[in-house]
């Protein structure tokens, strides 16, 4: 007897104005009746009206969120647009909850507002969270979730806007929020893996955060120099040339429980200081972090993905915008996108990526699932 299968159907359209995308996406997607329908969007689209036609066009449980940049394995990296998965399996039960005031979550909260989602009997296999990217809530969001789910693995990414860092917003089944969550818990018995891969590792060059103010994800003082001096200093600058691309290609790495994660930096300030994607706090030790090959890094670990589960039917990717950045800058577009295109994929780039009970920085997490079990 055959296992349980599943089928995906991809999309993506150019249009940014709202109606002319959901027409686009609606005769490229079907009329036949889906399990789930997981979208990332242009923040040159209307995203609360985008979201809402599509829920209405589609009538399938929808989740989705505004992007820094959107991924697919037909174009690779790609932007001003939309991309969208359908997939249709009676073995993809997916339950999709929009989670409000983001930035007031807690474990009551956890408890309280997803306990129900779990149910008396087994739990989910996995649930995939969009989170509202300049909500600051990432990292207790992720902690709460873990603590009130500590055997349903966590993945996602944080919505974008293109760098502009002035409005971020995510959606379930056609509502549209800010400061918010979109959640999908999933149930199957389809093969799948939940992953994260970058292409870092520590140096021995130590930044030592002497000065901060952790609400803001602002750093202050690093070695006890102005945060930008001290830090330009560790990677051979001066202050004035700090950029985006500098960030991409010089980030600063943290070690917990043993491994060492990604600490990014989103800009440089007027006074001097740095803001992080990630939470950061006073007292903290960094390393400088040294690059590797980022295309044959990516090459080998979805390699390693699809040897594990088999032939894959689905890969959902959120992928740090300092990783587009750092392709970009290097001339590395096409490559990546040859890479890419060997995988069902669909993702965007993000202000931070989500795995179980962490948040991190420019790193490529997401769930691979296989086409039967």
């Amino acid at each position: 007897m055959a296992g349980p299968a599943m089928a995906s159907t991809f999309a993506r359209t150019t249009c940014v104005d709202a109606r002319d995308a959901v027409t686009d996406l609606h005769a490229q997607l079907g009329d036949a009746p889906g399990s789930a329908l997981i979208f990332y969007a242009s923040p040159r689209v209307d995203f609360p009206a985008f979201a809402r036609a599509l829920h209405g066009a589609m009538g399938t449980p929808s989740i989705g969120c505004t992007t820094a940049g959107e991924i697919s394995s037909a174009e690779g990296h790609c932007e001003d647009g939309v991309v969208a998965v359908l997939v249709r399996s009676a073995d993809f039960a997916f339950e999709p909850r929009l989670v409000e005031d983001a930035s007031g979550f807690n474990v009551l909260r956890a408890q309280r507002e997803i306990g129900p989602m779990i149910g008396g009997g087994a739990p989910p296999s996995f649930a995939i969270t969009l989170i509202d990217g300049l909500s600051f809530a990432e990292e207790q969001v992720c902690a709460s979730l873990a603590n009130a789910m500590p055997h349903v693995p966590l993945v996602g990414g944080s919505a974008g806007d293109n760098l502009r860092f002035k409005s971020t917003w995510v959606a379930v089944n056609g509502q549209a929020a800010q400061n918010a969550v979109a959640m999908g818990m999933v149930r199957t018995a389809l093969p799948f893996r939940v992953f994260q891969a970058h292409h870092f590792e520590p140096t021995f060059d130590r930044l030592v955060v002497t000065g901060a103010v952790p609400s803001e994800r602002r750093v202050t003082e690093i070695n006890g120099e102005v945060a930008a001096e001290g830090y330009a200093r560790a990677v051979g600058l001066r202050a004035d040339q700090l950029s985006p691309t500098v960030f991409a290609e010089h980030p600063v790495m943290l070690s917990i429980g043993g491994s060492y994660y990604v600490r990014s930096i989103q800009r440089v300030n007027d006074d001097g200081s740095l803001t992080f994607f990630c939470a950061i706090a006073e007292g903290l030790v960094l390393r400088v972090a040294r690059g590797l090959d980022l295309p044959r890094s990516l090459e080998r670990q979805l390699g390693d993905i699809a040897s594990e589960i088999g032939e894959l039917e689905l890969v959902l990717g959120y992928d740090c915008i300092l990783r587009r950045l750092e392709i970009l800058s290097r001339g590395q577009r096409d490559e990546v996108g040859r890479i890419l295109g060997k995988y069902p994929l669909i993702g965007f780039s993000t202000y931070g990526e989500q795995l179980n009970g962490l948040h991190m920085n420019q790193t490529l997490t997401g769930v691979a699932l296989g086409r039967a079990a």
